[in-house]
């Protein structure tokens, strides 16, 4: 225990001994003059003009961009994208085309739909300009057979009520 005694009494002695050592060598601090006794001459100063520049940085780093919002498309109509319209992450508004879809399909379904609607057309020229005699007398006579049955199952249903 002496001896720790000791050794922390020459620590204490070369730190005291070292900092009284370091403030000796220094010289002491100016006393501060007033402002009016001060004689020295004033800064220049330089005054240029602004000028705008550009001012590249490069920045290299990696990562992933992602959206703040999501949209989602669809079409009333199905089939195969002819041409796409817009590139991605292209700003676009509200009824903007997007893409152009094939349309051979669709083409030919409204020649198909034309041509039923000529032959609908016609038919019906044919039965406003009138039948022929023989389709005339057929109508009447079926017309006449169909009253008859008609008739018939009337009279069927009446017996069967009553009975």
């Amino acid at each position: 225990m002496e001896r720790l005694v000791v050794v922390g009494m020459v620590m204490l002695a070369l730190a005291g001994g070292t900092f009284i050592g370091r403030s000796k060598g220094r010289p002491a601090p100016p006393a501060a003059q007033p402002a009016a006794v001060m004689s020295q001459a004033p800064a220049s100063v330089v005054i240029g003009a602004a000028r705008r520049i550009d001012a590249v940085t490069r920045v290299l780093a990696s990562g992933s961009v992602t959206s703040i919002r999501d949209s989602k498309i669809g079409s009333k109509l199905s089939g195969r994208v002819a041409a796409v319209l817009v590139e991605e992450g292209q700003r676009v508004g509200a009824g903007t085309p997007l893409l152009r879809l094939e349309t051979s399909e669709l083409v030919a379904q409204e020649a198909q739909a034309e041509a039923n609607v000529a032959g609908a057309r016609a038919r019906l020229q044919e039965v406003l300009a009138g039948q022929r005699p023989e389709e005339r007398q057929q109508l009447l006579c079926s017309r006449s057979v169909i009253r008859a049955e008609l008739t018939l199952r009337f009279f069927e249903l009446r017996k069967k009520t009553s009975e």
